[in-house]
């Protein structure tokens, strides 16, 4: 009977981390959200919007043109066009333009420093 209840004692003890987990990082949004963080996103279209976060959870433009069911070479000459668009396009530019750069290397680490308020 001892390993059941040890059993049930680490599933506690895990639900337990996840949901202290899941407060922290809501809790980190809400303040992001409070100091305005995402408010560049009200200044872009959905079409941009969608391709960011294609390229963003892909990896790269080959992958998020595949994601979004386009041809690479037209995703590319639209996103050359984002820092004529103003300056929430040139943001999200950059942005891609450094995850290239790093080639995934260390960006779990940038991402940890961003999430923390220390980028």
């Amino acid at each position: 009977m001892a390993p059941v209840l040890e059993g049930i004692y680490r599933e506690v003890a895990s639900v337990r981390d996840e949901k202290r987990n899941l407060s922290a990082a809501k809790a980190r949004v809400e303040q992001m959200h409070g100091e305005g963080m995402f408010a560049f996103a009200r200044h872009i279209d959905r079409e941009a919007r969608e391709q960011f976060l294609a390229i963003m959870a892909g990896g790269d433009v080959a992958k998020a043109a595949r994601d979004l069911d386009m041809r690479d070479s037209t995703l590319r000459s639209q996103l050359a066009k984002w820092p004529k668009r103003g300056k929430a396009y040139a943001a999200l530019w950059e942005i891609v333009r450094w995850r290239k750069s790093i080639r995934g290397q260390a960006g779990m680490e940038f991402a940890k420093r961003v999430a923390s308020g220390a980028e």
